[in-house]
């Protein structure tokens, strides 16, 4: 069945989910090329919304052989009645890879938009894409080149490469991070013996020294064999030296002579230590050479613990339960609420400080760890004063309007906070906790306009 309304051809159409309809067919092509030609956009993009994707694609023939203006006009046509992948199609056509990119964004599909933000010179956007699509070693490779160095550890990490991502948290200082992804490598995995190493490196350094040889020890024991087990043991002996334990230096110094004769200058260094342990001069090696050396203890055991249970390696931070306590985030998983809380950052703010100022744009999420602070009516009269626990700027978060009343610090306080930015970019590369959070997000306003009502009304 068909018919014709003015210059349009309609055909009744029947899929079987319904009673049927009237689509445009035929001529409609012409009839929207005709609007765009009077550049009349608007009409063109409401006669193909009614269309068929048989005119789709008839018209993205028709850009072939069209002039650069008609393309423009398709173009412009496509994006009013929202066909974004048409209109993406569309600028590749036109040779505007940033318009193209931004288009396969609207229209869901990463992978192309990744590639021509690419071509379009801006790498940052680029990796956002790809972070979208997965592609973590895409994405970690040009926020390297832009030298978004967190970033980049980030997607390493994300990608499977721990030990990219640790030294990359390294050199942007970030110590405790890269502790923490270096912990989580198990010992059967390949990269355990470079990542043990270099957390028991992050440990001495930072102090944990007990917990520094406890590392390097469960390394050794793990790869007793295998090419840089004696530099290890040479470094469990300085550290066993430095930490008044020279008995312990003599048995790691004497383990590199017999895997590597010679190495540096570890006999030497036994002698000196057997010195400071008045222990007797180590016996004559006579017969089996590679016989283990007779001293006060046996590092290579697997049977002595790697940890008291004092000294036990704690990488859980305190202010990560600070976010499970936020009606915000009341319905993310565990591995959400972590990758959330790598967004956290913790502030420290004298009393009598302002922290955040009625007017300005808002810049985020605070929680309230220690001490307390002041929320300022516009005359300066206190309205509330949050503790330990308590948070204030949520709204910011997901809304752009200003910051509605003032912040001051009532004593010294230590706030968690998480910036407006990074949040919004988090929502957008989880797509899961961002509808959980706008929904728990909807019902904290929709409350908050009851109450505000409420006492309206009293």
């Amino acid at each position: 069945m068909g018919g014709i309304v003015g210059e349009i051809e309609f055909e009744f159409t029947e899929d079987g989910a319904g009673p049927g309809r009237f689509v445009p067919t035929g001529k409609v092509v012409g009839q929207i090329l005709a609007h765009v030609a009077r550049e009349e956009t608007a009409a063109a993009a409401r006669l193909y919304q009614g269309c068929s994707g048989e005119v789709a694609a008839e018209l993205m023939r028709e850009t072939a052989i069209a002039s650069a203006k008609q393309r423009t006009g398709l173009l412009e046509m496509f994006v009013q009645a929202r066909d974004f992948a048409a209109a993406a199609r569309c600028a590749e056509t036109i040779d505007d890879p940033r318009r193209a990119a931004e288009l396969f964004e609207s229209a869901y599909d990463f992978a192309r938009a990744a590639a021509l933000y690419r071509k379009a010179g801006e790498p940052a956007r680029a990796a956002l894409m790809y972070e979208k699509t997965m592609d973590f070693a895409a994405a970690g490779e040009l926020y390297l080149e832009v030298g978004d160095l967190p970033r980049a550890a980030e997607n390493l990490e994300r990608g499977g490469d721990p030990l990219g991502a640790a030294r990359l948290h390294l050199k942007t200082g970030n110590w405790k991070r890269a502790g923490a992804i270096l912990h989580a490598v198990p010992s059967n995995r390949g990269e355990f013996f470079e990542a043990g190493t270099l957390l028991a490196e992050i440990l001495w350094r930072t102090g944990h020294r007990e917990l520094a040889i406890a590392k390097l020890l469960e390394v050794v024991r793990a790869y007793p064999n295998v090419p840089g087990t004696a530099e290890l043991y040479y470094r469990l002996g300085e550290m066993f030296v430095e930490t008044g334990k020279p008995e312990h230096g003599v048995t790691a110094f004497e383990r590199v002579e017999l895997l590597q004769p010679g190495f540096k200058d570890a006999h030497d260094r036994a002698a000196e230590a057997r010195r400071l342990s008045h222990l007797p001069p180590a016996p004559v090696p006579s017969g089996d050479a590679a016989a283990p050396p007779d001293v006060p203890l046996d590092l290579g055991s697997p049977a002595a613990p790697a940890t008291t249970p004092a000294g036990t390696l704690q990488l859980v931070d305190p202010d990560a339960e600070a976010l499970r306590e936020l009606p915000l985030f009341a319905e993310l998983e565990h591995e959400e609420l972590r990758e959330l809380f790598q967004l956290c950052g913790r502030v420290t703010v004298p009393a009598g400080r302002t922290v955040l100022t009625r007017g300005e744009p808002g810049r985020g999420l605070f929680v309230v760890r220690e001490g307390a602070v002041e929320v300022l009516g516009p005359a300066g009269a206190v309205l509330a004063t949050l503790g330990p626990g308590q948070h204030f700027g949520e709204m910011s978060l997901l809304d752009e309007a200003p910051v509605s009343a003032d912040v001051r610090a009532r004593t010294a306080v230590v706030l968690l906070g998480i910036p407006r930015e990074e949040f919004l970019r988090f929502l957008y590369l989880h797509e899961r906790v961002a509808r959980k959070v706008y929904r728990l997000f909807a019902i904290a306003l929709a409350r908050r306009l009851s109450e505000t009502s409420a006492r309206v009304a009293g």
